[in-house]
């Protein structure tokens, strides 16, 4: 997954190639749902807060995330590995003067020192395509002001989505993790108030099938079972982890 120097160089070749078609991936009624649910936990970061505050968005992508976080009184950073996602949000953005910062990094390695600190930093579907998670949590930690928000996903290790790769250890680019590793991983980072929620057990591809309301409702009311039946992070694809520093 990474060259001897611990860039991700097939993560960077994957969404250099892939690029601004991702952003069609959430158009169907289902992930449009899906991507509302995700995008509340960011609004809710800015409950109480009266103040323009400063904020990162990892893994910015064609920007899905973003456009949340700068309809708030922000000053906004983001980054991602891909160049050409990143070419791409800087013409998105250009007449934006939220946005003052969009650069290419490894998030392997820390933030610039010059760069501000940050009040809400937001990691979406991005964090485990390394298994150095301890360490790139303590480096976005030393980026964060006191107080400040961390909101990031984690594929869950005990779920539908990674069976295959359990069986024949082949699967998607990424790592998976158990509910108790990834709680004492954040704790051991210095992170606090860490609340996990969950939200699909489901199959990606049923969410791209269910691209009609009735559809969408089916799926979403079978979530909402399956949550009954299991509680609020069993068998769930994605952890979403919020937490203080």
């Amino acid at each position: 997954m990474t060259d001897s120097n611990g860039h991700s160089s097939i993560v960077a070749d994957f969404w250099n190639k892939r690029g601004e078609t991702y952003g069609r991936s959430w158009r169907s009624v289902a992930k449009r749902r899906l991507s509302n649910w995700e995008l509340d936990l960011v609004k809710q970061a800015f409950n109480n807060k009266k103040k323009a505050i400063k904020t990162l968005d990892i893994g910015i992508g064609t920007g899905r995330v973003s456009d949340e976080i700068i309809r708030h009184q922000v000053t906004h950073y983001a980054t991602d590995i891909s160049r050409t996602m990143i070419d791409y949000c800087r013409n998105k953005y250009k007449n934006n003067k939220r946005v003052k910062l969009l650069k290419v990094h490894d998030i392997l390695k820390p933030l610039p020192k010059n760069w501000d600190k940050f009040d809400l930093v937001t990691a979406y579907r991005v964090l485990s395509y390394y298994p150095q998670l301890t360490t790139i949590l303590k480096n976005i930690r030393c980026s964060m002001n006191d107080g400040g928000i961390l909101i990031f996903t984690y594929p869950n290790i005990d779920s539908m989505v990674a069976v295959p790769k359990l069986i024949n250890n082949k699967g998607w680019l990424g790592n998976e993790i158990h509910y108790n590793d990834l709680v004492k991983i954040v704790r051991d980072a210095g992170f606090s108030e860490c609340r996990i929620v969950g939200c699909s057990r489901l199959l990606d591809t049923f969410y791209d099938w269910s691209d009609n309301r009735l559809a969408a409702d089916v799926l979403f009311a079978s979530e909402k079972i399956l949550k009954l039946i299991f509680g609020p992070t069993r068998f769930v694809r994605l952890f979403y982890v919020i937490c203080k520093k």
